[in-house]
């Protein structure tokens, strides 16, 4: 069986340096998730370990689906006021400013 750092290695040839730079922060985050478990709960023993794999990805993929759906209600809570008719109305002008900007900008 070859050594798991000599697998990386090998996963990582040809890969162009950003893709690289991508896989190593996945790397160190992985990591870092992993010396918390091992905090917690102990060295993996893949051998004996009887825990049901695929269910407990299950749930962790459905907890970070409402985490990112909570995220969106905040960002959309804080955001909404700027949507408001009221809001809108207000500031027409400062838009079609910006549009002119933008405009007078471009074509210099």
């Amino acid at each position: 069986m070859t050594a798991p750092l000599d697998r990386i290695v090998v996963a990582l040839a040809g890969l162009p340096q950003d893709e690289q730079r991508v896989v190593a922060r996945v790397a160190e985050d992985t990591a870092a998730r992993l010396r918390i478990g091992l905090a917690q709960y102990g060295a993996l023993q893949l051998d004996t370990d009887s825990r049901d794999w695929q269910q407990q990805a299950r749930e962790e993929l459905l907890d970070g689906s409402v985490y990112l759906a909570i995220a969106a209600e905040r960002t959309v809570a804080v955001f909404e006021p700027f949507q408001s008719e009221e809001y809108t109305d207000d500031h027409a002008d400062d838009a079609q400013n910006v549009t002119a900007v933008e405009t007078t900008t471009s074509s210099s």
